[in-house]
């Protein structure tokens, strides 16, 4: 519920106690001053106008948003689960061509660098097990792999826009202009550049951001709550 909706249920609330209090109090009480009874009933009138303002206003405009919050709130939940995934995968394909575990938490940068280095940019990389299944030829078709994966979940993302929270439109932003891209554009052009830890930065933002992407707070808020 926004604040428009809450404030036109707290109108059509306030509303109706008037009215109850208009119609079993204040219409059995002598007039206060010459022509008080007729004002009270303008107001009367007004205040039942505004009521169906208000039922019109949940009938038409209230309860289609609900349907539709419904209808978009699968497909945004699904989506952002995906690009949050990619940081769960991307983590998970470097330590498994490390033959090291994978990290019960976000590692730090420095823990990142570590992991990263001496693995060639050029050089084999492991299989995604996608539906089907796809071998990269080397780490750039690796991290392109995931790079458009997250295009397309954004670009349906930005399809619900009015359904988004400013803080989620804000990391699909990032994700989409950040530095790891340049770099890895830049690294593909220039043979000298070819260990991944050099990439560590970057790729350390990349995934903190698709990491927040899992965050429930970020992904619902108060726009797709149905409350």
């Amino acid at each position: 519920m926004d604040k428009t909706d809450r404030y036109v249920f707290i109108t059509g609330l306030v509303s109706l106690v008037f009215v109850f209090l208009y119609k079993f109090v204040l219409v059995d009480i002598n007039e206060l001053f010459l022509g008080a009874f007729q004002i009270g009933e303008i107001l009367y009138n007004i205040v039942l106008s505004v009521i169906a303002s208000v039922i019109f206003y949940i009938v038409v405009v209230y309860l289609e948003k609900r349907r539709q919050i419904r209808i978009v709130k699968p497909i945004i939940e699904s989506k952002t689960k995906s690009l949050n995934l990619g940081c769960f995968f991307i983590l998970k394909g470097i330590c498994d061509f490390k033959g090291l575990p994978l990290f019960a938490e976000m590692p730090s940068q420095s823990e990142l660098r570590n992991l990263c280095e001496g693995i060639s940019l050029r050089g084999r990389c492991p299989m995604i097990f996608n539906n089907p299944p796809y071998n990269p030829e080397n780490w750039f078709d690796f991290f392109g792999f995931y790079f458009n994966s997250e295009k397309l979940n954004i670009e349906v993302l930005h399809k619900h826009m009015p359904y988004l929270n400013p803080e989620l439109l804000t990391i699909l932003d990032e994700i989409s202009l950040n530095n790891l891209h340049r770099a890895i554009h830049l690294y593909m052009q220039e043979p000298e550049y070819d260990d991944m830890s050099n990439l560590s930065g970057p790729l350390w933002n990349h995934l903190n951001l698709l990491r927040l992407v899992g965050n429930d707070s970020v992904i619902l808020g108060n726009k797709i709550i149905l409350n």
